[in-house]
Protein backbone atom coordinates (compact mmCIF):
# COMPACT_ATOMS: atom_id res chain seq x y z
CA UNK A 1 0.00 0.00 0.00
CA UNK A 2 2.80 2.42 0.91
CA UNK A 3 4.62 1.63 -2.32
CA UNK A 4 1.47 2.27 -4.39
CA UNK A 5 0.99 5.62 -2.68
CA UNK A 6 4.64 6.52 -3.19
CA UNK A 7 4.33 5.85 -6.92
CA UNK A 8 1.08 7.77 -7.50
CA UNK A 9 1.17 11.10 -9.30
CA UNK A 10 0.60 14.38 -7.50
CA UNK A 11 -2.82 14.74 -9.17
CA UNK A 12 -3.88 11.28 -7.98
CA UNK A 13 -2.70 12.09 -4.47
CA UNK A 14 -4.64 15.36 -4.44
CA UNK A 15 -7.78 13.62 -5.74
CA UNK A 16 -7.50 10.85 -3.12
CA UNK A 17 -6.93 13.42 -0.38
CA UNK A 18 -9.93 15.50 -1.55
CA UNK A 19 -12.09 12.36 -1.60
CA UNK A 20 -11.13 11.53 1.96
CA UNK A 21 -11.77 15.11 3.09
CA UNK A 22 -15.20 15.08 1.47
CA UNK A 23 -16.12 11.81 3.20
CA UNK A 24 -15.08 13.22 6.58
CA UNK A 25 -17.07 16.44 6.03
CA UNK A 26 -20.15 14.47 5.01
CA UNK A 27 -19.84 12.20 8.02
CA UNK A 28 -19.53 15.14 10.38
CA UNK A 29 -22.44 17.01 8.83
CA UNK A 30 -24.60 13.88 9.10
CA UNK A 31 -24.15 13.97 12.86
CA UNK A 32 -26.99 16.10 14.10
CA UNK A 33 -26.55 19.04 16.41
CA UNK A 34 -28.69 17.26 18.98
CA UNK A 35 -26.40 14.24 18.97
CA UNK A 36 -23.33 16.45 19.27
CA UNK A 37 -24.95 18.33 22.15
CA UNK A 38 -25.76 15.06 23.92
CA UNK A 39 -22.19 13.86 23.46
CA UNK A 40 -20.78 17.12 24.86
CA UNK A 41 -23.09 16.89 27.89
CA UNK A 42 -22.08 13.27 28.46
CA UNK A 43 -18.39 14.21 28.27
CA UNK A 44 -18.94 17.14 30.65
CA UNK A 45 -20.63 14.89 33.22
CA UNK A 46 -17.87 12.29 32.95
CA UNK A 47 -15.19 14.91 33.52
CA UNK A 48 -17.06 16.33 36.53
CA UNK A 49 -17.35 12.82 38.00
CA UNK A 50 -13.63 12.16 37.50
CA UNK A 51 -12.75 15.45 39.17
CA UNK A 52 -14.92 14.54 42.16
CA UNK A 53 -13.27 11.12 42.41
CA UNK A 54 -9.86 12.79 42.34
CA UNK A 55 -10.88 15.15 45.15
CA UNK A 56 -12.02 12.22 47.27
CA UNK A 57 -8.48 10.79 47.18
CA UNK A 58 -6.75 14.15 47.72
CA UNK A 59 -6.45 13.84 51.53
CA UNK A 60 -4.64 10.52 51.03
CA UNK A 61 -1.98 11.97 48.74
CA UNK A 62 1.44 11.50 50.37
CA UNK A 63 -0.29 10.29 53.54
CA UNK A 64 2.74 8.28 54.63
CA UNK A 65 4.52 11.56 55.36
CA UNK A 66 1.66 12.71 57.63
CA UNK A 67 0.96 9.37 59.31
CA UNK A 68 -1.07 9.51 62.52
CA UNK A 69 -0.72 6.32 64.60
CA UNK A 70 -3.96 7.13 66.43
CA UNK A 71 -6.06 6.90 63.27
CA UNK A 72 -7.33 3.56 61.98
CA UNK A 73 -6.77 3.87 58.22
CA UNK A 74 -8.19 0.43 57.51
CA UNK A 75 -11.70 1.79 58.20
CA UNK A 76 -11.49 4.14 55.20
CA UNK A 77 -12.99 2.97 51.91
CA UNK A 78 -10.13 4.69 50.07
CA UNK A 79 -7.37 2.76 51.81
CA UNK A 80 -7.14 -0.87 50.76
CA UNK A 81 -4.63 -2.34 53.18
CA UNK A 82 -5.82 -5.93 53.33
CA UNK A 83 -4.32 -8.59 55.56
CA UNK A 84 -0.78 -9.83 55.88
CA UNK A 85 -1.15 -13.29 54.39
CA UNK A 86 1.91 -13.62 52.16
CA UNK A 87 5.06 -15.14 53.64
CA UNK A 88 8.43 -13.95 52.36
CA UNK A 89 10.38 -16.85 50.83
CA UNK A 90 13.64 -15.36 52.14
CA UNK A 91 13.03 -14.36 55.78
CA UNK A 92 9.55 -15.79 56.42
CA UNK A 93 8.17 -12.34 57.31
CA UNK A 94 4.46 -11.72 56.83
CA UNK A 95 3.72 -9.29 54.03
CA UNK A 96 0.77 -7.66 52.31
CA UNK A 97 -0.36 -9.13 49.00
CA UNK A 98 0.83 -6.19 46.88
CA UNK A 99 4.29 -5.84 48.42
CA UNK A 100 7.37 -6.81 46.45
CA UNK A 101 9.09 -10.06 47.35
CA UNK A 102 12.38 -8.36 48.18
CA UNK A 103 11.15 -5.42 50.25
CA UNK A 104 11.54 -6.90 53.75
CA UNK A 105 15.09 -8.31 53.68
CA UNK A 106 16.49 -7.31 50.27
CA UNK A 107 15.92 -10.82 48.88
CA UNK A 108 17.84 -12.53 51.68
CA UNK A 109 20.82 -10.15 51.62
CA UNK A 110 19.95 -8.85 55.08
CA UNK A 111 19.84 -11.50 57.78
CA UNK A 112 17.19 -10.81 60.39
CA UNK A 113 17.60 -12.14 63.98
Amino acid sequence: MAQIRAEEAAEQHAARFEDASLRVRQSRSATSNVLRSQQREHNRLQMAERRQQGKAYQPYNRLAFRYNPGEDYSLSQHVLIGTMTVVSPYCKALKFCGETKRKCCAAGKIKLP
